[in-house]
């Protein structure tokens, strides 16, 4: 996996935990969720989808064409419903990357 930043990291872990409830995630999502202005976040989504850790791009739900954010997880794999995979909350969230620990 190529190094990912803090800032990356937490943006990674924020999509796996929207994704669990929500198959079609996007930019007003993550904001809401996030606190984070547009242009950083779009930033951050472009390194993410660029090192193979999110899909980010135009989706045809229903005959309307959404931009959509995906996590993609372990195995290369993204899941627009985690829940019809995992058993649950918790398993999905194994795949979280685990931040560093902060040492002073």
């Amino acid at each position: 996996m190529k190094n990912l930043t803090l800032n990356e990291v937490s943006l990674y872990n924020t999509l796996l935990a929207l994704n669990w409830s929500n198959s079609s995630i996007k930019l007003s999502d993550v904001m809401a969720m996030t606190g984070q202005p547009s242009g950083e976040l779009k930033a951050t989504l472009d390194t993410l989808a660029a090192k193979g850790k999110a899909l980010v791009g135009p989706e045809d739900i229903d005959g309307v064409i959404v931009h959509t954010i995906t996590p993609v997880i372990k195995g290369g794999n993204a899941y627009g419903f985690p829940e019809d995979f995992f058993k649950d909350y918790a398993h999905w969230m194994f795949n979280a990357i685990e931040l560093p620990a902060y040492t002073s």
